[in-house]
């Protein structure tokens, strides 16, 4: 048997991830399961981050599908943080507070002179954002550090 047998690529010198593949059709079958409402991009969620025609099922992170989305490691984070809130709120017979991203604006770093910069749902690339991203960390070492 050689290295192809065993998942390695030979193009780029690593073995695929069949592991992932497979919790990923796992995940798929869960939703289908429940009947939840999605579409191509994710499951469907209303501005609680509450899944569509359902009471108290909560998405968060890259399985949810939001226009304003960027799926990074801060957006699920921020989005585990509303889910959480929300089901302590529905705990205590309170109603739910809506995902607010808007204010949440975020650079990554993407190398070679570029970054992404999210701000109010709108996301930009290229040279500039890498730009605006050199002079805030350059500005604001700390805050940004401690960030990102």
């Amino acid at each position: 048997m050689d290295d192809h047998d065993h998942g390695f690529d030979h193009e780029y010198g690593h073995d695929h991830d069949t592991a992932s593949d497979e919790a990923e059709r796992v995940e798929q079958s869960i939703i289908e399961d429940f009947g939840l409402a999605q579409n191509e991009c994710g499951l469907r969620v209303d501005s609680h981050l509450r899944c569509l025609d359902t009471d108290n099922v909560y998405a968060a992170g890259d399985v949810v599908n939001s226009p304003e989305k960027m799926k990074d490691g801060f957006s699920a984070g921020l989005e585990a943080r509303t889910v959480a809130k929300n089901l302590l709120r529905g705990l205590r017979g309170q109603r739910p507070i809506g995902h607010d991203v808007r204010w949440h604006p975020r650079i990554v770093d993407l190398g070679g002179g570029n970054a992404l910069l999210s701000v109010n749902g709108m996301v930009y690339h290229g040279r500039g954002p890498a730009f605006v991203r050199a002079v805030a960390v350059k500005g604001y070492p700390f805050y940004w550090k401690s960030r990102y």
